[in-house]
């Protein structure tokens, strides 16, 4: 007498569609598995996907969820409940949104937008696997938030063009909780703006910053970058190419480490400003061009600063010490 059922479980779900379009799939628990595609000229389209979990009926979730559209305005959105989860998201045009909420299990989420302009992406996982990939191009004005939980971690943001942002002032663009960490940031033009934040006592913490990376131009402009991390053994690395530029570190823990490297083809008017608090830290900082300032602040001991700056009117700073 067994206590499951003879049969394999399992849902499905297929959506083809053309013009202005409208998908709505729920799928509750087992296998699950749904697909939509809205075609061009679904221009204001919306696809929404809701699976969840029969946690304990003895059969594994999948869960997998893969939206394709092609228009002007269109939306997607995904709630994954939990176990193996997935999610992919592939949007062309202007003025697109996507947004992804996962839970629990090994997790994944891939969303990609080009040929676009003034998009939106939005993640939030929850623990164990991890990872996330958002690709913005090529125009600009484009917006992406990651938010994961605990666990093995992972974050890639791509994006190009002008005035994109991976987070605001007031909101991170890449929130990591705990565990194996990696965020890496790529901006490549001008008026960019990240801010990436690894907490809960990160293990492995790693931040990756790329702005101004443009091969016709050299470098980019007005570029803001700020990490902050807490734990043992963070690195962070940050790279600027261009001029305006400024970028700001915050560590706490141990063995931890900052690299800020300013300027590149014809840089100035660069900023930078670290603080790590706690034992053990390296900070390195380089400047090319003129006009830059380094201020680093060290609280703690045994730590070590390096400040390299290269042009004319140039300032540095650096105050270390316990308690400082």
């Amino acid at each position: 007498d067994s206590t499951f059922p003879t049969y394999f479980p399992t849902n499905d779900s297929v959506i083809l569609q053309n013009a202005d379009a409208t998908a709505d799939v729920t799928q509750a628990g087992k296998q699950n598995y749904s697909t939509i595609t809205q075609n061009i000229g679904a221009t204001g389209s919306t696809a929404t996907v809701n699976q969840t979990n029969d946690f304990g009926d003895g059969f594994e979730d999948i869960n997998t969820s893969e939206i394709i559209q092609s228009g002007f305005a269109v939306s997607a959105e995904v709630s994954q409940d939990g176990t193996d989860l997935r999610s992919k998201v592939t949007q062309t045009g202007a003025f697109n949104n996507a947004e992804v909420t996962q839970t629990g299990s090994d997790n994944e989420s891939t969303i990609s937008q080009s040929a676009t302009a003034l998009s939106n992406a939005f993640v939030n996982q929850s623990g164990t696997g991890n990872a996330s990939t958002i690709t913005q191009l090529p125009i600009g004005g484009h917006q992406a938030n990651v938010r994961q939980g605990g666990n093995s971690n992972e974050s890639i943001i791509l994006q190009s063009g002008l005035a994109n942002e991976t987070g605001t002032e007031t909101e991170s663009g890449v929130t990591q909780l705990g565990s194996n960490g990696f965020s890496e940031v790529t901006q490549a033009g001008g008026f960019q703006s990240a801010f990436v934040e690894q907490l809960s006592t990160s293990v492995n913490a790693r931040s990756v910053i790329d702005q101004g990376r443009n091969a016709l131009f050299g470098g980019g402009f007005d570029q803001v970058a700020e990490v902050t991390q807490d734990g043992t053994d963070s690195d962070s690395f940050i790279r600027q190419r261009g001029a305006s530029q400024t970028a700001f570190v915050n560590q706490s823990g141990t063995n931890n480490e900052s690299d800020i490297t300013q300027g590149g083809n014809f840089g100035s008017d660069n900023l930078a400003d670290v603080t790590q608090s706690g034992t053990d830290g390296i900070s390195i900082v380089t400047q090319t061009g003129n006009d830059n300032t380094a201020t680093l602040l060290q609280s703690g001991v045994t730590n070590e600063s390096y400040i390299t700056q290269n042009g004319s009117g140039n300032t540095a700073t650096v105050t270390q010490g316990p308690g400082m």
